[in-house]
């Protein structure tokens, strides 16, 4: 210690030792620092050349044009929905960069992203630090300096607006006006010094491209970092030529979400053919492979319940639908403008683009959420069984019992010269008209009350789901009864009614009031709206076609969300005849109003007639919750012993019948017509495929498996997995059953027959 005291002392003495001693230090840190600084360089330099990139290297890769005057550049989105499962974007402005290309995006420019091209819909733009953002646990860029959502040069919420307004029905997304999102990035980015940027899908999975970030055309950050986790294998050549996916899984193309093999026909699991006649077209024989996929992958195992089986039964039929529909997009020369105000939205064409791209990507989005729920609840993805074929045979000339199905309701409703619905050879009459006098005791009358000084009476709306056929589910209020399904329900002249829509059942079911069945379907006047009638959301008064109709087409979890749906009736115009409740959405569901005078019928007869029934189900329809199975219970010439393995369920036996069902009503012919031949096909093969979907989704709620004791999804009130696949349930049975009613009057319009079946026996009786 004396020693460094002493030596501590001498520098203190001696100024010039000091001196020397700090010129020694400031070399040592110079030096050191200088050292560091190489090394770090070297390291730095290193890395960007191992990872192929060098400093300063010029972006040559998609960037897109920059207005001149306000300084914005544009990228106009587009996806391929024939490039993978669920399509890719691409851009306008980089037409030799192909699907998913990397693109350039310069700090302290703003960008802005279109999406107005229909291919767009059901895939709202992201951007995130990662690939498939959220979706696959990245985080998203959300701060609102950097990223705004827009519609029509409106801020709109991201989460609130812009996300779920794309899985709106399209013709509302399509009229909405322009959808784009605007991205700034300051000049002091920081995130850009380490790593890349991603646009990606809200919805679909697997979407998501690079975005290189750029300093006045250079790169930044030239090494691809982070990595993309997960890249689509591209389609098959054939199913390439098909527009399809998933049909010949080989090699390179097997991935953990296809089932590999090829389905082409013929194939040892499949009958021979799925379309009669020869001299296919290429739609059609695409088909038979398309339908080959879906069976084979219908035939499961029951090891993991009613809700497993469901989906593995539910994950190829989806995957049917969407291979109909794109190998019709790719095949079928058409051409509509939706949304465009100036042509005819009411053709076949524009129809059915509608129709085809609601399936695609509608069915889609519902596939990944069915995988989501066999992730979360620890089940397989796949849970196959092999069923061979032993041997097939057409009979060209044979009809299967599936055009049995009386469906004559669906047609327009025809008038005669005055404009009144008269009864035609194809209907039945429910009533028999004015020789139909009223039992009054049969009158339904409303729940009355005076709380708020005045008299105001209620009626509770529900609907059965599993009372009648198809798109029929059965009226009924809870002041009259669940067992009395389209009641004659009474209302007294002057009085005020409310006729309550809150339950869940009324989704895609708003009610109308008009002074003949079925109303604006008909083509038949309704009851006024504003005179006698308001449409009330939470007691405010709104349009039935702005604020009222269209909310009862969005997902049942937001129509839940929305609040309390409700219209208020109060009829004191000087009439004699009777009125009629029915559905806005859905037709052939009328019933009747009779207008009372001191609780007497103003109109003792039933006046005017409603020209059709409500066919009710079979006792084995009931003990399924479905429709029109009773014939097709296995054993059945056109079906093979069975569809599902190791059953454990009542279940399992209602999912067979109505695979049965579906097979005997997919075997179709080819149509004869020149321009509309494939479509023609396409609807006489999706109709059946939508029925089965119907009837699975009833048959599942009908087990009671299903607990889900609130829909609110949107408002974050419960995201249980039996919520979320409720929430897909009713999707399926309204929507679809909706667009099987589209399809019917597609073929009636087209003057198409309603079947073109053929009988393929695989001899399994």
């Amino acid at each position: 210690m004396k020693n460094e005291i002493g030596d501590i002392e001498d520098m203190k003495s001696n100024p010039s030792s000091n001196s020397a001693i700090a010129n020694r230090k400031k070399l040592f840190a110079v030096g050191l620092g200088t050292f560091l600084a190489v090394v770090a360089l070297g390291l730095y330099i290193g890395l960007w050349v191992g990872l192929g990139g060098k400093a300063g290297v010029v972006w040559n890769g998609c960037n897109a044009p920059c207005d001149d005057v306000t300084g914005i550049c544009t990228y106009t989105v587009r996806v391929d929905l024939h490039a993978s499962e669920f399509g890719m974007y691409n851009f306008v402005e980089c037409p030799d960069a192909g699907n998913m290309p990397d693109i350039g995006m310069e700090v302290g420019r703003t960008y802005r992203f279109v999406q107005a091209d229909i291919t767009n819909y059901f895939h709202p733009l992201g951007f995130a630090y990662g690939s498939d953002g959220a979706l696959s646990g990245n985080r998203e860029i959300e701060d609102t300096s950097l990223l705004s959502y827009q519609l029509n040069g409106e801020v709109i919420s991201m989460e609130g607006e812009y996300v779920p307004q794309f899985g709106h029905p399209i013709e509302e997304w399509a009229t909405n006006g322009e959808y784009y999102v605007d991205v700034t990035l300051p000049v002091n980015f920081k995130h850009a010094r380490d790593r890349d940027l991603f646009y990606f899908c809200h919805i679909h999975r697997y979407l998501g491209g690079r975005i290189k970030i750029t300093r006045k055309g250079r790169l930044l950050h030239p090494a691809n970092l982070p990595p993309i986790a997960t890249s689509p294998p591209m389609p098959s050549s054939y199913d390439r030529e098909c527009g399809t996916f998933g049909l010949v899984v080989q090699g390179e193309m097997t991935w953990h979400h296809n089932m590999p093999g090829d389905f082409r026909t013929p194939h040892p699991e499949c009958p021979v053919t799925f379309v009669c006649e020869e001299g296919k077209s290429r739609f059609a024989t695409c088909l038979d492979a398309i339908n080959c996929h879906m069976f084979n992958g219908m035939t499961t195992n029951e090891h993991h319940g009613e809700k497993a089986l469901f989906i593995h039964q539910m994950i190829p039929h989806h995957q049917n639908a969407v291979n109909m529909a794109k190998s019709l997009m790719s095949t079928w020369d058409y051409e509509c403008d939706i949304g465009d105000p100036s042509v005819d939205q009411a053709t076949i064409e524009c129809t059915m683009t509608n129709l085809l791209h609601s399936i695609v990507n509608g069915q889609n989005a519902q596939v990944q959420t069915m995988r989501d729920l066999l992730e979360s609840n620890g089940w397989p993805e796949f849970d196959n069984c092999d069923r061979p074929v032993e041997g097939s045979a057409v009979s060209v000339d044979g009809v299967s019992e599936y055009i049995d199905m009386d469906v004559s309701r669906y047609d327009e409703s025809p008038t005669n010269s005055t404009g009144v619905t008269t009864a035609s050879a194809n209907t039945t009459e429910q009533d028999t008209g004015s020789s139909v006098v009223v039992n009054e005791t049969e009158i339904c009358r409303a729940s009355c009350s005076n709380e708020t000084g005045a008299e105001v009476c209620t009626f509770t709306a529900k609907f059965d789901i599993f009372a009648s056929d198809l798109g029929a589910c059965a009226f009924y209020f809870d002041e009259c009864g669940i067992d009395n399904p389209f009641p004659t329900i009474g209302i007294e002249v002057g009085k005020t009614y409310v006729f309550v829509q809150e339950d869940i059942t009324n989704w895609y079911h708003p009610l109308g009031f008009s002074y003949h069945p079925d109303g604006a379907h008909a083509d038949m006047p309704e009851v006024e709206e504003g005179d006698y009638l308001r449409y009330m959301m939470n007691g405010e008064i709104v349009d039935l076609e702005v604020a009222y109709k269209p909310l009862f087409f969005h997902s049942p979890d937001q129509w839940t969300g929305y609040g309390k749906f409700s219209v208020g009736l109060k009829f004191d115009k000087d009439y004699d005849q009777d009125l009629f409740y029915f559905c806005h959405i859905l037709y052939a569901m009328s019933g009747r109003i009779k207008l009372l005078t001191n609780d007497v019928p103003i109109q003792a007869s039933n006046t005017p007639n409603i020209t059709y029934s409500h066919p009710e189900p079979s006792d084995y329809d009931m003990s399924c919750g479905t429709y029109g199975l009773s014939p097709f219970q296995l054993p059945h010439p056109e079906c093979p012993e069975s569809f599902v393995c190791n059953k454990t369920s009542t279940f399992s036996g209602c999912i067979e019948t109505m695979n049965c069902f579906m097979m005997a009503g997919m075997t179709t012919r080819t149509a004869n017509a020149e321009v509309f031949g494939d479509v023609e096909l396409f609807l006489h093969q999706m109709i059946p495929h939508h029925i089965n979907a119907v009837n699975m989704a009833k048959a599942l709620l009908k087990t009671d498996t299903v607990d889900c004791p609130s829909l609110v999804l949107s408002a974050g009130k419960d995201t249980s997995a039996d919520c979320l696949l409720e929430a897909m349930l009713r999707d399926i049975i309204g929507s679809q059953n909706y667009q099987i009613q589209i399809m019917y009057r597609l073929l009636n319009d087209g003057g198409f027959p309603k079947t073109n079946d053929c009988v393929v026996d695989i001899g399994a009786e």
